[in-house]
């Protein structure tokens, strides 16, 4: 039933026209039912999600800094999908190293072409060539040896020579 009742107080937070979310409401409603640290973590998975999908990346980066802060706390592969957002749409190189760090831990349980690449991203983004070549190579090597397609590892490569 709070799942039913959180829900509504969700969509009431969003303004859509805006593209806004408004926090005070969504917590002022949500904190009473389920408690101010499950309301706090709702409200970024809401906005992450939210602001992913309305291309607002600068909040989308704010929120996942603040929402991330103990990346221990969280599953390697949801730390991934953030870095990967980070690669492809953040230029501040603290942000930049604080999801380096994320996908390194997806990394650290198992290297594949995807999160090698991710990594190999970050690092150019950083400015680190050595680290975005040798992780960018690896990407490439899983791919081709598991059968995958290894183009973006390809494309980043010759951006980086």
């Amino acid at each position: 039933n709070n799942q039913i009742i959180l829900s509504k107080i969700v969509s009431e937070s969003i303004d859509t026209n805006k593209k806004t979310i408004n926090d005070a409401y969504f917590l002022g409603k949500a904190t009473p039912l389920v408690g101010k640290e499950a309301a706090d973590a709702k409200l970024n998975q809401i906005k992450l999600g939210f602001y992913e999908q309305n291309a607002n990346f600068s909040e989308y980066e704010k929120t996942a800094i603040a929402y991330y802060k103990n990346a221990d706390a969280f599953e390697p592969n949801e730390l991934l999908k953030a870095a990967w957002i980070f690669a492809d749409n953040v230029r501040d190189k603290t942000s930049l190293k604080k999801a380096a760090e994320w996908a390194e831990k997806s990394v650290m349980r198992g290297e594949t072409s995807d999160n090698t690449y991710i990594l190999a991203k970050i690092y150019l983004g950083i400015g680190n060539k050595d680290l975005a070549k040798n992780f960018a190579e690896l990407s490439q090597n899983i791919a081709l040896q598991s059968g995958k397609d290894a183009t973006l590892a390809k494309n980043l490569l010759n951006q980086i020579q």
